[in-house]
C-alpha cells in the first residue's frame, strides 16, 4: 500500500535488502488491519 519511494529508501537504509520484502509484507498487513479496524469503528459509531 505504501508506494512512497522516499519511504522505501528509508526502509532500505534500516533493513538489509534480504529483509526488506518481509518487512514490506508486515507493513502492508499492518495497514490493512488498521483500515479494517477503522471501518469497524465507523460501523459501531453509526
Amino acid at each position: 500500500m505504501i508506494q512512497d519511494p522516499a519511504f522505501l529508501c528509508f526502509l532500505q537504509l534500516i533493513y538489509p535488502s534480504e529483509y526488506l520484502n518481509a518487512c514490506y509484507i508486515e507493513i502492508k498487513i499492518f495497514f490493512i488491519l488498521e483500515i479494517i479496524l477503522k471501518n469497524i469503528s465507523n460501523v459501531i459509531y453509526l
